[in-house]
Parts: C-alpha cells; structure tokens; sequence
C-alpha cells in the first residue's frame, strides 16, 4: 500500500481548519481509494469532520485518471476550507 497526501492548514476561530487527500492502492484488488477530508482541531484536541468525500477507482482506471481526480478532490477540500476560513 503506498500513500500520499497534502496538507493545507488555516487559522480559523474555533481551531485549525485542514484539508487533505489520501490515496491509497490496493495491490490485491488492484484498486485504489481516495480520501478528501476537510476537518477542524479544534483548541480542546479534539477533531471535528466538517467535510469528507471516499471514491474508488476500479483495475481499469490508469494512474493519470486516479491522479487527475485525487487532484479534483483537493480542489473542492481547499474550496470548502477556505469558505470555512472566512467565517
């Protein structure tokens, strides 16, 4: 299983906002998976999910198909962090 990520951090009222998104391969299935995430940690340690979206793409999907909507997902996590950012 290989991983991949990329944080995008912002300072927002109740804590730290984060965005990221993980892609995982799944050898056996031959598959991978891919997670957006928008969450809030807040200043009490605790995390909150504000927005989250799972997608598989099946055998028949190439890499730059898996990367091009891993890349799709962080853009819609970021555009939904920042709105948070404002408030």
């Amino acid at each position: 299983m290989t991983t991949d990520h990329e944080d995008v951090k912002a300072c927002y009222t109740m804590g730290h906002v984060y965005a990221n998104v993980l892609v995982m391969r799944c050898p056996h299935r031959e598959s991978y998976h891919i997670s957006a995430r928008v969450w809030l940690d807040d200043y009490a340690g605790e995390t909150h999910t504000l927005w989250q979206r799972d997608e598989e793409c099946g055998p028949f999907d190439d890499l730059s198909y898996v990367t091009k909507r891993a890349g799709t997902l962080m853009e819609m996590a970021t555009s939904y962090q920042q709105v948070h950012e404002t408030l």
